[in-house]
């Protein structure tokens, strides 16, 4: 089984999922409602991102630059 820190790293890298991996990531999240809620936040978070900087001259760089920022926010509180 996934652990939860794993699935956190796996998530937040931009590869996609394929195989065994998907199959693991889907049954963790069924079974693990913290890491469920950190992917809907992630996923609302990267949805304001793109479009806060709609229309605005940015890197995607910069964009994931304040994304993981974010996501480092986010960990030290519930932590």
């Amino acid at each position: 089984m996934l652990k939860c820190k794993d699935l956190t790293k796996r998530i937040n890298s931009l590869e996609p999922l394929h195989g065994v991996e998907k199959i693991s990531v889907f049954f963790h999240l069924a079974i693990c409602k913290s890491c469920r809620t950190y992917t809907k936040h992630l996923k609302l978070i990267s949805q304001y991102a793109k479009k806060f900087f709609e229309g605005i001259s940015v890197s995607e760089e910069t964009v994931k630059k304040i994304e993981d920022e974010s996501i480092d926010e986010i960990k030290k509180k519930i932590s």
